[in-house]
Protein backbone atom coordinates (compact mmCIF):
# COMPACT_ATOMS: atom_id res chain seq x y z
CA UNK A 1 0.00 0.00 0.00
CA UNK A 2 1.34 3.40 -0.54
CA UNK A 3 0.68 6.35 1.86
CA UNK A 4 -1.75 8.72 0.95
CA UNK A 5 0.63 11.83 1.35
CA UNK A 6 3.27 10.01 -1.04
CA UNK A 7 1.13 9.65 -3.70
CA UNK A 8 -0.71 11.53 -6.65
CA UNK A 9 -4.50 11.86 -5.31
CA UNK A 10 -7.54 13.90 -5.45
CA UNK A 11 -8.18 17.16 -3.11
CA UNK A 12 -8.98 15.02 0.06
CA UNK A 13 -11.36 18.60 0.29
CA UNK A 14 -13.35 17.16 -2.39
CA UNK A 15 -15.10 14.06 -0.89
CA UNK A 16 -17.95 14.33 2.03
CA UNK A 17 -16.64 15.32 5.30
CA UNK A 18 -17.22 11.94 6.81
CA UNK A 19 -14.86 10.07 5.13
CA UNK A 20 -11.14 10.44 6.15
CA UNK A 21 -8.68 9.08 3.66
CA UNK A 22 -5.95 6.89 5.17
CA UNK A 23 -3.77 5.60 1.81
CA UNK A 24 -4.00 4.94 -1.57
CA UNK A 25 -4.61 1.18 -2.38
CA UNK A 26 -4.15 1.35 -5.94
CA UNK A 27 -3.83 4.02 -8.50
CA UNK A 28 -4.87 2.64 -12.02
CA UNK A 29 -5.47 4.38 -15.38
CA UNK A 30 -9.32 4.51 -14.76
CA UNK A 31 -9.64 5.48 -11.24
CA UNK A 32 -7.88 5.14 -7.75
CA UNK A 33 -8.54 3.15 -4.62
CA UNK A 34 -8.89 4.89 -1.42
CA UNK A 35 -8.84 3.38 2.05
CA UNK A 36 -10.67 5.55 4.09
CA UNK A 37 -12.42 5.77 7.54
CA UNK A 38 -16.25 6.48 7.52
CA UNK A 39 -17.48 8.10 10.84
CA UNK A 40 -20.76 7.73 9.59
CA UNK A 41 -20.87 3.82 9.93
CA UNK A 42 -17.49 3.99 12.37
CA UNK A 43 -15.81 1.19 9.94
CA UNK A 44 -12.77 1.56 7.32
CA UNK A 45 -14.19 1.44 4.14
CA UNK A 46 -12.79 1.69 0.46
CA UNK A 47 -13.44 4.49 -1.82
CA UNK A 48 -13.11 4.12 -5.84
CA UNK A 49 -12.76 7.44 -7.26
CA UNK A 50 -13.55 7.17 -11.23
CA UNK A 51 -11.10 9.74 -13.31
CA UNK A 52 -12.41 12.50 -15.74
CA UNK A 53 -11.88 9.76 -18.93
CA UNK A 54 -14.16 6.78 -17.05
CA UNK A 55 -17.49 7.82 -17.00
CA UNK A 56 -19.01 5.23 -19.08
CA UNK A 57 -16.79 2.54 -16.48
CA UNK A 58 -18.55 4.19 -13.19
CA UNK A 59 -22.04 3.90 -14.91
CA UNK A 60 -21.58 0.37 -16.00
CA UNK A 61 -19.81 -0.58 -12.61
CA UNK A 62 -22.66 0.90 -10.46
CA UNK A 63 -24.95 -0.45 -12.96
CA UNK A 64 -23.64 -4.04 -11.90
CA UNK A 65 -23.08 -3.50 -8.07
CA UNK A 66 -25.01 -1.56 -6.46
CA UNK A 67 -28.11 -3.67 -5.67
CA UNK A 68 -26.16 -6.91 -5.09
CA UNK A 69 -27.04 -8.69 -1.58
CA UNK A 70 -24.52 -11.84 -1.44
CA UNK A 71 -22.42 -12.79 1.29
CA UNK A 72 -19.96 -13.87 -1.39
CA UNK A 73 -19.41 -10.48 -3.41
CA UNK A 74 -18.63 -7.47 -2.08
CA UNK A 75 -20.70 -5.10 -0.81
CA UNK A 76 -21.59 -1.90 -2.28
CA UNK A 77 -22.34 0.90 0.50
CA UNK A 78 -22.95 4.17 -1.30
CA UNK A 79 -22.75 6.18 -4.19
CA UNK A 80 -22.00 9.97 -4.37
CA UNK A 81 -20.25 12.26 -6.86
CA UNK A 82 -17.36 14.75 -5.49
CA UNK A 83 -17.47 18.36 -5.60
CA UNK A 84 -14.77 18.27 -8.04
CA UNK A 85 -17.31 16.46 -10.34
CA UNK A 86 -16.12 12.81 -10.21
CA UNK A 87 -17.93 9.79 -9.41
CA UNK A 88 -17.47 7.65 -6.44
CA UNK A 89 -18.40 3.86 -5.00
CA UNK A 90 -18.01 2.88 -2.16
CA UNK A 91 -17.33 -0.83 -1.02
CA UNK A 92 -16.60 -2.48 2.24
CA UNK A 93 -13.08 -2.95 3.19
CA UNK A 94 -11.90 -6.36 3.91
CA UNK A 95 -9.04 -6.63 5.71
CA UNK A 96 -7.82 -10.28 4.81
CA UNK A 97 -5.93 -9.50 1.17
CA UNK A 98 -6.53 -11.41 -1.78
CA UNK A 99 -6.10 -14.65 -3.04
CA UNK A 100 -3.31 -13.79 -5.08
CA UNK A 101 -1.50 -12.68 -2.12
CA UNK A 102 -2.16 -16.25 -0.80
CA UNK A 103 -1.38 -17.85 -3.22
CA UNK A 104 2.45 -15.72 -3.30
CA UNK A 105 2.90 -17.31 0.39
CA UNK A 106 1.68 -21.02 0.24
CA UNK A 107 2.02 -22.93 -2.46
CA UNK A 108 -0.31 -25.16 -3.67
CA UNK A 109 -3.22 -24.53 -1.24
CA UNK A 110 -4.77 -26.95 0.93
CA UNK A 111 -7.67 -29.34 -0.84
CA UNK A 112 -9.87 -28.08 2.08
CA UNK A 113 -8.86 -24.28 1.16
CA UNK A 114 -9.52 -25.00 -2.07
CA UNK A 115 -13.28 -26.71 -1.83
CA UNK A 116 -14.38 -23.65 0.46
CA UNK A 117 -12.79 -21.45 -2.32
CA UNK A 118 -15.10 -22.90 -4.95
CA UNK A 119 -18.07 -23.28 -3.33
CA UNK A 120 -17.93 -19.61 -2.18
CA UNK A 121 -17.07 -18.37 -5.75
CA UNK A 122 -19.93 -20.88 -7.66
CA UNK A 123 -22.42 -19.50 -4.83
CA UNK A 124 -21.49 -16.20 -5.73
CA UNK A 125 -22.00 -17.30 -9.49
CA UNK A 126 -24.87 -18.98 -9.27
CA UNK A 127 -26.30 -15.17 -7.55
CA UNK A 128 -24.91 -13.15 -10.37
CA UNK A 129 -25.95 -15.54 -13.12
CA UNK A 130 -29.57 -15.38 -11.53
CA UNK A 131 -29.70 -11.58 -12.55
CA UNK A 132 -28.31 -12.01 -16.23
CA UNK A 133 -24.71 -11.08 -15.04
CA UNK A 134 -21.58 -12.28 -16.18
CA UNK A 135 -18.56 -10.96 -14.18
CA UNK A 136 -16.06 -11.21 -17.14
CA UNK A 137 -12.94 -10.98 -14.96
CA UNK A 138 -12.69 -13.88 -12.35
CA UNK A 139 -9.26 -13.97 -11.29
CA UNK A 140 -7.19 -14.42 -8.26
CA UNK A 141 -6.75 -10.82 -7.88
CA UNK A 142 -10.47 -10.33 -7.86
CA UNK A 143 -11.06 -12.56 -4.65
CA UNK A 144 -10.29 -11.18 -1.54
CA UNK A 145 -10.69 -13.15 2.52
CA UNK A 146 -13.16 -11.73 4.25
CA UNK A 147 -11.57 -12.85 8.27
CA UNK A 148 -14.10 -14.46 10.19
CA UNK A 149 -14.98 -14.40 14.08
CA UNK A 150 -13.63 -18.08 14.62
CA UNK A 151 -10.54 -17.56 13.04
CA UNK A 152 -11.46 -18.75 9.15
CA UNK A 153 -11.55 -16.94 6.05
CA UNK A 154 -14.55 -16.49 3.72
CA UNK A 155 -13.94 -16.01 0.03
CA UNK A 156 -15.34 -13.02 -1.51
CA UNK A 157 -15.67 -11.34 -5.69
CA UNK A 158 -15.06 -8.51 -6.34
CA UNK A 159 -14.76 -5.85 -9.25
CA UNK A 160 -18.14 -6.14 -11.46
CA UNK A 161 -16.31 -3.29 -13.39
CA UNK A 162 -16.13 -5.96 -16.87
CA UNK A 163 -19.12 -7.61 -15.93
CA UNK A 164 -21.57 -7.53 -18.81
CA UNK A 165 -25.61 -8.17 -18.95
CA UNK A 166 -26.06 -11.59 -20.93
CA UNK A 167 -27.84 -8.96 -23.80
CA UNK A 168 -24.39 -7.82 -24.38
CA UNK A 169 -22.57 -11.51 -24.59
CA UNK A 170 -24.88 -12.43 -26.82
CA UNK A 171 -24.51 -9.41 -29.12
CA UNK A 172 -20.34 -10.07 -28.69
CA UNK A 173 -19.89 -6.26 -27.70
CA UNK A 174 -17.96 -6.96 -24.32
CA UNK A 175 -14.17 -8.28 -24.95
CA UNK A 176 -12.99 -6.94 -21.18
CA UNK A 177 -11.05 -9.90 -19.64
CA UNK A 178 -7.30 -10.75 -18.07
CA UNK A 179 -5.91 -13.17 -21.10
CA UNK A 180 -4.47 -15.87 -18.39
CA UNK A 181 -8.08 -16.78 -17.55
CA UNK A 182 -10.56 -15.88 -20.14
CA UNK A 183 -12.02 -18.98 -21.65
CA UNK A 184 -11.65 -19.73 -25.19
CA UNK A 185 -14.69 -18.08 -26.61
CA UNK A 186 -13.90 -14.92 -25.60
CA UNK A 187 -10.57 -14.86 -27.61
CA UNK A 188 -13.24 -14.99 -30.55
CA UNK A 189 -15.71 -12.38 -28.62
CA UNK A 190 -18.31 -15.14 -27.61
CA UNK A 191 -19.11 -16.02 -24.56
CA UNK A 192 -21.72 -17.30 -22.07
CA UNK A 193 -22.43 -17.91 -18.58
CA UNK A 194 -20.48 -20.61 -18.63
CA UNK A 195 -17.67 -18.54 -19.63
CA UNK A 196 -17.09 -17.66 -16.24
CA UNK A 197 -16.45 -21.09 -15.00
CA UNK A 198 -13.80 -21.84 -17.15
CA UNK A 199 -12.29 -19.19 -15.19
CA UNK A 200 -12.74 -20.71 -11.59
CA UNK A 201 -11.26 -23.32 -13.63
CA UNK A 202 -7.73 -21.91 -14.14
CA UNK A 203 -8.13 -20.82 -10.77
CA UNK A 204 -8.68 -23.65 -9.04
CA UNK A 205 -5.48 -25.27 -11.34
CA UNK A 206 -3.61 -22.74 -9.70
CA UNK A 207 -4.44 -23.20 -6.45
CA UNK A 208 -4.31 -26.72 -6.99
CA UNK A 209 -0.51 -26.69 -8.58
CA UNK A 210 0.67 -23.34 -7.58
CA UNK A 211 1.15 -22.40 -11.30
CA UNK A 212 -1.74 -21.43 -14.09
CA UNK A 213 -2.27 -23.95 -16.79
CA UNK A 214 -0.44 -21.71 -19.59
CA UNK A 215 2.60 -19.47 -19.18
CA UNK A 216 4.19 -17.28 -21.53
CA UNK A 217 3.20 -14.09 -23.68
CA UNK A 218 -0.39 -12.95 -24.22
CA UNK A 219 0.12 -14.34 -28.03
CA UNK A 220 1.10 -17.65 -26.37
CA UNK A 221 -1.34 -17.77 -23.59
CA UNK A 222 -3.88 -17.12 -26.43
CA UNK A 223 -3.12 -19.85 -28.51
CA UNK A 224 -2.33 -22.26 -25.08
CA UNK A 225 -5.89 -21.28 -24.86
CA UNK A 226 -7.46 -22.42 -28.15
CA UNK A 227 -5.45 -25.49 -28.59
CA UNK A 228 -3.50 -27.25 -25.42
CA UNK A 229 -5.01 -29.25 -22.68
CA UNK A 230 -2.98 -29.35 -19.12
CA UNK A 231 -1.84 -32.32 -17.68
CA UNK A 232 -3.89 -32.54 -14.19
CA UNK A 233 -2.09 -35.65 -13.30
CA UNK A 234 -0.99 -34.98 -9.65
CA UNK A 235 -3.99 -33.05 -8.31
CA UNK A 236 -5.59 -34.71 -5.10
CA UNK A 237 -7.88 -35.57 -4.48
CA UNK A 238 -9.09 -37.40 -7.38
CA UNK A 239 -12.75 -36.08 -6.92
CA UNK A 240 -10.99 -32.43 -7.20
CA UNK A 241 -8.96 -32.96 -10.04
CA UNK A 242 -11.97 -34.60 -12.04
CA UNK A 243 -14.79 -31.51 -11.17
CA UNK A 244 -11.63 -29.19 -12.30
CA UNK A 245 -11.27 -31.24 -15.51
CA UNK A 246 -15.14 -30.87 -16.23
CA UNK A 247 -14.98 -26.77 -15.71
CA UNK A 248 -11.29 -26.70 -18.06
CA UNK A 249 -13.49 -28.03 -21.32
CA UNK A 250 -12.54 -25.89 -24.75
CA UNK A 251 -15.84 -26.14 -25.98
CA UNK A 252 -18.83 -23.81 -24.08
CA UNK A 253 -20.91 -26.43 -25.31
CA UNK A 254 -19.53 -29.44 -23.88
CA UNK A 255 -18.57 -27.74 -20.80
CA UNK A 256 -20.79 -27.53 -17.44
CA UNK A 257 -23.92 -25.15 -18.59
CA UNK A 258 -24.19 -23.29 -15.36
CA UNK A 259 -23.01 -22.37 -11.73
CA UNK A 260 -25.65 -24.29 -10.35
CA UNK A 261 -24.94 -27.16 -11.61
CA UNK A 262 -21.38 -26.99 -10.80
CA UNK A 263 -21.65 -26.19 -7.37
CA UNK A 264 -23.77 -29.50 -7.26
CA UNK A 265 -21.28 -31.45 -8.77
CA UNK A 266 -18.71 -29.76 -6.81
CA UNK A 267 -20.74 -30.81 -3.66
CA UNK A 268 -20.61 -34.31 -4.73
CA UNK A 269 -16.39 -33.95 -4.85
CA UNK A 270 -16.23 -32.98 -1.63
CA UNK A 271 -18.85 -35.46 -0.20
CA UNK A 272 -17.50 -37.17 2.76
CA UNK A 273 -16.30 -40.65 2.31
CA UNK A 274 -15.72 -43.57 4.17
CA UNK A 275 -13.40 -45.90 3.03
CA UNK A 276 -12.95 -49.41 4.18
CA UNK A 277 -9.81 -51.85 3.40
CA UNK A 278 -11.66 -55.30 2.33
CA UNK A 279 -9.21 -58.03 3.56
CA UNK A 280 -8.30 -61.10 1.28
CA UNK A 281 -10.30 -63.83 2.19
CA UNK A 282 -14.38 -65.28 1.99
CA UNK A 283 -16.60 -62.78 3.53
CA UNK A 284 -18.40 -64.40 5.91
CA UNK A 285 -21.41 -62.86 5.82
CA UNK A 286 -22.07 -62.79 2.00
CA UNK A 287 -23.59 -66.17 1.87
CA UNK A 288 -27.22 -64.46 1.96
CA UNK A 289 -29.16 -61.41 0.56
CA UNK A 290 -29.11 -58.04 1.64
CA UNK A 291 -31.53 -54.52 1.02
CA UNK A 292 -30.64 -50.82 1.47
CA UNK A 293 -32.04 -47.84 0.74
CA UNK A 294 -30.39 -45.49 -1.97
CA UNK A 295 -31.03 -41.84 -2.59
CA UNK A 296 -32.25 -40.30 -6.11
CA UNK A 297 -32.56 -42.53 -8.83
CA UNK A 298 -28.93 -43.49 -10.20
CA UNK A 299 -29.41 -44.07 -14.32
CA UNK A 300 -26.98 -47.41 -14.12
CA UNK A 301 -25.92 -49.67 -11.56
CA UNK A 302 -22.87 -51.64 -11.55
CA UNK A 303 -21.36 -54.41 -8.93
CA UNK A 304 -18.36 -55.23 -7.70
CA UNK A 305 -16.56 -58.34 -6.12
CA UNK A 306 -13.52 -57.26 -3.92
CA UNK A 307 -12.01 -60.26 -1.79
CA UNK A 308 -15.10 -61.81 -0.86
CA UNK A 309 -16.93 -58.34 -0.88
CA UNK A 310 -19.51 -56.94 -2.32
CA UNK A 311 -19.88 -53.06 -3.75
CA UNK A 312 -22.56 -51.17 -6.13
CA UNK A 313 -22.01 -48.40 -7.83
CA UNK A 314 -24.20 -45.86 -8.24
CA UNK A 315 -24.22 -43.81 -11.79
CA UNK A 316 -26.14 -40.44 -10.99
CA UNK A 317 -25.92 -37.93 -14.22
CA UNK A 318 -23.00 -36.05 -13.12
CA UNK A 319 -21.63 -38.51 -10.40
CA UNK A 320 -20.94 -42.34 -9.42
CA UNK A 321 -21.00 -43.08 -5.88
CA UNK A 322 -19.38 -46.58 -4.81
CA UNK A 323 -21.58 -47.48 -1.79
CA UNK A 324 -20.18 -50.76 0.50
CA UNK A 325 -23.87 -52.78 1.53
CA UNK A 326 -22.51 -52.73 5.22
CA UNK A 327 -22.20 -49.03 5.42
CA UNK A 328 -24.54 -48.04 2.75
CA UNK A 329 -25.22 -44.51 4.70
CA UNK A 330 -21.38 -43.27 3.26
CA UNK A 331 -20.08 -43.77 -0.17
CA UNK A 332 -16.53 -45.90 -0.40
CA UNK A 333 -15.84 -43.71 -3.08
CA UNK A 334 -17.32 -41.00 -5.25
CA UNK A 335 -16.21 -40.36 -8.63
CA UNK A 336 -17.28 -36.89 -10.62
CA UNK A 337 -18.24 -37.97 -14.03
CA UNK A 338 -21.10 -38.51 -16.72
CA UNK A 339 -19.83 -41.13 -18.98
CA UNK A 340 -20.20 -44.67 -18.05
CA UNK A 341 -18.07 -47.10 -16.19
CA UNK A 342 -16.03 -49.87 -18.16
CA UNK A 343 -16.18 -52.87 -15.71
CA UNK A 344 -12.50 -54.64 -16.54
CA UNK A 345 -12.83 -57.64 -13.54
CA UNK A 346 -14.37 -58.08 -10.43
CA UNK A 347 -12.15 -54.95 -8.42
CA UNK A 348 -11.16 -52.86 -11.76
CA UNK A 349 -13.17 -50.38 -13.43
CA UNK A 350 -12.67 -47.68 -16.29
CA UNK A 351 -14.11 -44.19 -16.33
CA UNK A 352 -13.37 -40.95 -18.08
CA UNK A 353 -13.44 -37.20 -17.78
CA UNK A 354 -13.70 -34.83 -20.32
CA UNK A 355 -9.75 -35.18 -20.71
CA UNK A 356 -8.86 -38.11 -18.88
CA UNK A 357 -9.12 -41.96 -18.70
CA UNK A 358 -8.47 -43.66 -15.65
CA UNK A 359 -8.79 -47.03 -14.15
CA UNK A 360 -9.71 -47.62 -10.75
CA UNK A 361 -8.34 -50.78 -8.21
CA UNK A 362 -11.12 -51.01 -5.61
CA UNK A 363 -8.75 -53.89 -3.96
CA UNK A 364 -6.05 -51.15 -2.99
CA UNK A 365 -7.52 -47.65 -3.89
CA UNK A 366 -4.81 -46.90 -6.65
CA UNK A 367 -5.53 -45.44 -9.68
CA UNK A 368 -4.03 -45.69 -13.39
CA UNK A 369 -3.77 -43.20 -15.82
CA UNK A 370 -4.68 -44.31 -19.30
CA UNK A 371 -4.78 -41.30 -21.61
CA UNK A 372 -4.80 -37.64 -20.73
CA UNK A 373 -5.21 -34.44 -23.04
CA UNK A 374 -7.78 -35.80 -24.89
CA UNK A 375 -10.13 -33.41 -27.19
CA UNK A 376 -13.39 -33.84 -27.29
CA UNK A 377 -13.80 -37.39 -26.18
CA UNK A 378 -17.01 -38.92 -27.37
CA UNK A 379 -16.66 -43.15 -26.51
CA UNK A 380 -13.65 -45.65 -25.73
CA UNK A 381 -13.12 -48.73 -24.56
CA UNK A 382 -10.38 -49.54 -23.21
CA UNK A 383 -8.10 -53.13 -22.79
CA UNK A 384 -4.72 -52.67 -21.67
CA UNK A 385 -2.69 -52.00 -23.30
CA UNK A 386 -5.42 -51.42 -25.90
CA UNK A 387 -7.86 -48.04 -26.19
CA UNK A 388 -10.41 -47.53 -28.72
CA UNK A 389 -12.26 -44.08 -28.53
CA UNK A 390 -13.12 -41.20 -30.55
CA UNK A 391 -14.15 -37.73 -31.08
CA UNK A 392 -16.41 -35.98 -33.05
CA UNK A 393 -15.23 -37.14 -36.66
CA UNK A 394 -12.62 -40.12 -36.18
CA UNK A 395 -12.23 -43.04 -34.20
CA UNK A 396 -8.59 -44.02 -32.64
CA UNK A 397 -6.85 -47.39 -32.21
CA UNK A 398 -4.25 -46.68 -30.00
CA UNK A 399 -1.44 -48.81 -28.55
CA UNK A 400 -0.55 -47.35 -24.85
CA UNK A 401 2.83 -49.39 -25.14
CA UNK A 402 4.36 -48.28 -27.96
CA UNK A 403 2.48 -44.24 -28.13
CA UNK A 404 1.22 -46.09 -31.75
CA UNK A 405 -2.17 -44.11 -32.71
CA UNK A 406 -4.47 -45.38 -35.86
CA UNK A 407 -7.57 -43.40 -37.01
CA UNK A 408 -10.12 -44.86 -38.87
CA UNK A 409 -13.60 -43.70 -39.73
CA UNK A 410 -16.83 -45.85 -38.88
CA UNK A 411 -20.14 -45.67 -40.58
CA UNK A 412 -22.74 -45.01 -37.61
CA UNK A 413 -25.87 -42.67 -37.85
CA UNK A 414 -28.49 -44.27 -35.75
CA UNK A 415 -26.72 -44.73 -32.28
CA UNK A 416 -23.84 -45.50 -30.69
CA UNK A 417 -21.08 -47.78 -31.57
CA UNK A 418 -20.65 -50.76 -29.38
CA UNK A 419 -16.87 -52.07 -29.07
CA UNK A 420 -15.31 -54.63 -27.88
CA UNK A 421 -11.25 -55.40 -28.06
CA UNK A 422 -10.17 -58.75 -28.21
CA UNK A 423 -7.27 -60.78 -26.70
CA UNK A 424 -5.59 -60.38 -29.98
CA UNK A 425 -5.54 -56.96 -29.48
CA UNK A 426 -8.16 -57.13 -32.89
CA UNK A 427 -11.33 -54.53 -32.57
CA UNK A 428 -14.97 -55.40 -33.54
CA UNK A 429 -17.48 -52.60 -33.74
CA UNK A 430 -20.65 -52.02 -34.73
CA UNK A 431 -21.76 -49.96 -37.17
CA UNK A 432 -23.60 -49.18 -40.53
CA UNK A 433 -26.68 -46.87 -41.07
CA UNK A 434 -28.87 -48.65 -38.44
CA UNK A 435 -25.95 -49.79 -36.58
CA UNK A 436 -26.63 -53.50 -37.73
CA UNK A 437 -23.44 -54.67 -38.82
CA UNK A 438 -20.31 -55.59 -37.21
CA UNK A 439 -16.70 -55.14 -38.59
CA UNK A 440 -13.42 -56.97 -36.58
CA UNK A 441 -10.37 -54.58 -37.22
CA UNK A 442 -6.87 -55.83 -36.60
CA UNK A 443 -4.10 -53.50 -35.24
CA UNK A 444 -3.65 -50.80 -37.57
CA UNK A 445 -7.59 -50.92 -37.98
CA UNK A 446 -6.91 -52.78 -41.40
CA UNK A 447 -10.49 -55.03 -42.08
CA UNK A 448 -10.42 -58.84 -41.09
CA UNK A 449 -14.34 -59.61 -41.14
CA UNK A 450 -17.39 -57.89 -41.48
CA UNK A 451 -20.67 -59.78 -39.90
CA UNK A 452 -23.96 -58.04 -41.87
CA UNK A 453 -26.83 -58.73 -38.75
CA UNK A 454 -31.02 -58.40 -39.82
CA UNK A 455 -31.32 -55.78 -36.57
CA UNK A 456 -29.68 -53.04 -34.86
CA UNK A 457 -26.92 -54.20 -32.46
CA UNK A 458 -27.88 -53.28 -28.69
CA UNK A 459 -24.87 -55.25 -26.82
CA UNK A 460 -22.06 -56.68 -27.93
CA UNK A 461 -18.83 -58.71 -26.27
CA UNK A 462 -16.52 -62.07 -26.18
CA UNK A 463 -15.43 -64.90 -24.73
CA UNK A 464 -11.31 -64.39 -26.36
CA UNK A 465 -11.95 -66.25 -29.69
CA UNK A 466 -15.63 -65.32 -30.27
CA UNK A 467 -18.16 -62.29 -30.52
CA UNK A 468 -21.76 -62.67 -28.81
CA UNK A 469 -24.18 -59.78 -30.09
CA UNK A 470 -27.74 -59.21 -28.92
CA UNK A 471 -29.78 -57.38 -31.77
CA UNK A 472 -32.88 -55.19 -31.75
CA UNK A 473 -35.78 -55.07 -34.51
CA UNK A 474 -36.53 -51.57 -35.53
CA UNK A 475 -39.75 -52.58 -36.74
CA UNK A 476 -40.78 -54.96 -33.63
CA UNK A 477 -38.94 -53.82 -30.49
CA UNK A 478 -40.15 -56.63 -28.34
CA UNK A 479 -38.25 -58.85 -30.53
CA UNK A 480 -34.79 -59.88 -29.77
CA UNK A 481 -32.15 -61.72 -31.18
CA UNK A 482 -28.43 -63.10 -29.92
CA UNK A 483 -25.98 -64.07 -32.00
CA UNK A 484 -22.64 -65.88 -31.53
CA UNK A 485 -20.18 -64.45 -34.44
CA UNK A 486 -17.49 -67.37 -34.84
CA UNK A 487 -14.40 -66.30 -35.36
CA UNK A 488 -13.43 -69.83 -34.78
CA UNK A 489 -16.80 -71.79 -35.25
CA UNK A 490 -19.56 -71.17 -37.35
CA UNK A 491 -21.97 -68.00 -36.42
CA UNK A 492 -25.23 -68.89 -34.84
CA UNK A 493 -28.65 -66.98 -34.34
CA UNK A 494 -31.23 -67.04 -31.36
CA UNK A 495 -34.49 -65.74 -31.43
CA UNK A 496 -35.33 -64.55 -28.00
CA UNK A 497 -39.36 -64.65 -26.59
CA UNK A 498 -40.83 -61.53 -24.77
CA UNK A 499 -39.78 -57.80 -24.56
CA UNK A 500 -36.63 -57.38 -22.98
CA UNK A 501 -36.39 -54.17 -20.83
CA UNK A 502 -32.49 -54.33 -19.96
CA UNK A 503 -29.32 -55.63 -21.26
CA UNK A 504 -25.83 -56.71 -20.06
CA UNK A 505 -22.82 -57.64 -21.69
CA UNK A 506 -21.07 -58.91 -18.74
CA UNK A 507 -17.15 -60.91 -19.30
CA UNK A 508 -18.46 -62.92 -22.08
CA UNK A 509 -21.97 -63.84 -21.06
CA UNK A 510 -25.24 -61.62 -22.12
CA UNK A 511 -27.66 -61.07 -19.55
CA UNK A 512 -31.31 -59.59 -20.15
CA UNK A 513 -34.35 -59.09 -18.06
CA UNK A 514 -37.47 -59.41 -19.51
CA UNK A 515 -41.07 -57.01 -18.60
CA UNK A 516 -42.46 -59.70 -16.45
CA UNK A 517 -38.68 -59.52 -14.22
CA UNK A 518 -37.17 -62.56 -15.28
CA UNK A 519 -33.39 -62.10 -15.03
CA UNK A 520 -31.61 -64.68 -17.78
CA UNK A 521 -28.37 -65.44 -18.93
CA UNK A 522 -26.56 -66.81 -22.01
CA UNK A 523 -22.76 -67.60 -23.14
CA UNK A 524 -21.76 -68.56 -26.59
CA UNK A 525 -23.47 -71.89 -26.67
CA UNK A 526 -26.93 -69.96 -27.12
CA UNK A 527 -28.32 -71.83 -24.09
CA UNK A 528 -30.49 -69.54 -21.99
CA UNK A 529 -30.99 -70.07 -18.39
CA UNK A 530 -32.72 -68.48 -15.77
CA UNK A 531 -31.47 -67.33 -13.31
CA UNK A 532 -34.03 -65.07 -10.77
CA UNK A 533 -38.04 -64.36 -10.76
CA UNK A 534 -37.79 -60.37 -9.56
CA UNK A 535 -41.22 -58.37 -8.28
CA UNK A 536 -42.65 -56.06 -11.02
CA UNK A 537 -41.44 -53.05 -10.72
CA UNK A 538 -37.34 -53.33 -11.24
CA UNK A 539 -35.75 -50.47 -12.24
CA UNK A 540 -31.70 -50.78 -12.56
CA UNK A 541 -29.90 -54.14 -12.58
CA UNK A 542 -26.07 -55.38 -12.31
CA UNK A 543 -24.21 -58.12 -12.53
CA UNK A 544 -20.49 -58.65 -10.96
CA UNK A 545 -17.70 -59.37 -13.36
CA UNK A 546 -17.71 -63.04 -12.35
CA UNK A 547 -21.06 -63.47 -11.85
CA UNK A 548 -21.73 -64.10 -7.98
CA UNK A 549 -23.69 -61.06 -7.44
CA UNK A 550 -26.54 -59.45 -8.64
CA UNK A 551 -27.61 -56.08 -7.86
CA UNK A 552 -31.21 -54.56 -8.38
CA UNK A 553 -33.36 -51.82 -7.94
CA UNK A 554 -36.68 -50.97 -6.68
CA UNK A 555 -39.20 -48.67 -5.57
CA UNK A 556 -41.26 -49.46 -2.61
CA UNK A 557 -44.98 -47.77 -2.21
CA UNK A 558 -43.42 -44.76 -0.43
CA UNK A 559 -41.09 -44.43 -3.69
CA UNK A 560 -37.84 -45.25 -1.78
CA UNK A 561 -35.35 -46.58 -4.19
CA UNK A 562 -34.30 -49.83 -2.43
CA UNK A 563 -30.83 -51.75 -3.92
CA UNK A 564 -31.00 -55.50 -3.21
CA UNK A 565 -28.07 -57.30 -3.72
CA UNK A 566 -28.43 -60.83 -4.11
CA UNK A 567 -25.68 -63.82 -3.83
CA UNK A 568 -26.06 -65.62 -7.14
CA UNK A 569 -25.00 -69.27 -5.20
CA UNK A 570 -28.00 -68.90 -3.50
CA UNK A 571 -30.34 -67.91 -6.68
CA UNK A 572 -32.41 -69.82 -7.71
Amino acid sequence: MKHWTGSKSPNSGVFPEHYTILEVLRDGPSSTLLLSYDAVSCCDVVIKYFKPSAKGAYLREIRAVFDLKHPNMLHCLDTFHCTDGMACIVYEYLSGGSLSGLLTKQQPLAPVTILACLRSLLEALVYLHGLNRIHCDIKPENILLRPTADGNVEFVLIDLGAACFLREALQGRHVTGTPAYIAPERIHNQFFFNSDLYSLGVIAYEMCTGKRPFNGTVEEITQANLTQIPSLTGIRPPALRDFIDHLLVKNPQQRIGNAALALSMLNKASKPTKQQAFPSGTNENNGGNSTFPVNGQPLTLHCFHVNGFPLVALAYPQHVEIINPSQPEYPHQVLVTAYPLQILDNHKFAYSTPSRIQIVDLADGSEQLVKERLSDLMTWHVATPKLVWSDTFHHFYDDLQTGEVTSFTLADYLCNTKIAILPDSSVATSEGPTNNKIVLRAKHAKVKREWQLTDMVVALGHNGTNLLAMTMSLGNPAQHSLWCLGITQLSQKLVLEGHISQVLCINGKMFWLTDNAVLSCCGLTLRPEILHTFALGLFKLAVSYDYCFIAASQKTGDHTLIITLLNNQTVT
